[in-house]
């Protein structure tokens, strides 16, 4: 999946990809957004999602910037993505 603008992930879109643990997202479960300060692309935890996000193996509470080669996973082990950066 590439992004370039903000984007919510969630049950619908990973669906769309023909991704099996789509079931363990919400509806939206994160944002990816553009930083207005920084202007990097940063990761959120939406709060209505019914599972947590992890970055990194880590859970995600606050926003976190994206950086290449991470892993952003729902639930303790299911719906892994890898995180790559592509100039543009």
């Amino acid at each position: 999946m590439a992004v370039g603008v903000d984007t919510a992930v969630g049950k619908s879109l990973l669906r769309s990809m023909d991704d099996p643990d789509f079931i363990y997202a919400s509806d939206p479960q994160f944002h990816i957004l553009r930083d207005p300060g920084s202007a990097e692309w940063v990761v959120v935890h939406d709060g209505g999602a019914k599972n947590p996000t992890h970055f990194n193996g880590k859970l995600l509470s606050t926003k976190t910037p994206l950086c290449e080669g991470a892993y952003l996973s729902v639930g303790p082990t299911k719906l892994r993505l890898k995180v790559t950066i592509q100039p543009g």
